[in-house]
C-alpha cells in the first residue's frame, strides 16, 4: 500500500469512525489529535509510521490460497500457526503460507 492509500483509508477511517476510535486503534491514544493532522496535511513530522501502522491495522492483502481479501492480523495469524496434523485443506494452506509473496516480503505488517 502506497502513502497515498494509507492516507485515504486514514481519511476514510476518520469519517467512518472518528478521531478518537482511529487513533487508539492505531495505538497513538497519547497523542490524541495526530490523526486530524495527517489527514489535514499539517503534521509536522513524518507521518510515515502512522501511515504503515494504518496500513497493518486497516489494510487489507488478496490472498492466493484462499482467493479473497483477509487483513494483515488475519495474514499473520495464517502464516504463524503450526503444520496441521491431519486436515488435507489446512495442510495445503499452511504450505502455501510458506512460500507466500506477503510472507517472503513481510507484506502482513
Amino acid at each position: 500500500m502506497t502513502q497515498a492509500e494509507a492516507l485515504a483509508l486514514l481519511a476514510a477511517k476518520r469519517e467512518e469512525l472518528g478521531d478518537k476510535a482511529v487513533t487508539v486503534a492505531l495505538g497513538y491514544s497519547v497523542c490524541s489529535n495526530i490523526v486530524r493532522l495527517v489527514v489535514n496535511g499539517s503534521y509536522g513530522g513524518n507521518p510515515e509510521k502512522l501511515l504503515a501502522k494504518v496500513a497493518a491495522v486497516y489494510g487489507k492483502l488478496h490472498c492466493p490460497f484462499l482467493l479473497s481479501d483477509i487483513s494483515h492480523a488475519e495474514c499473520r495469524e495464517h502464516a504463524g500457526r503450526s503444520k496441521p496434523a491431519d486436515d488435507p485443506r489446512s495442510v495445503r494452506h499452511w504450505r502455501a503460507c510458506r512460500i507466500c509473496e506477503y510472507r517472503a516480503g513481510g507484506g502482513h505488517g
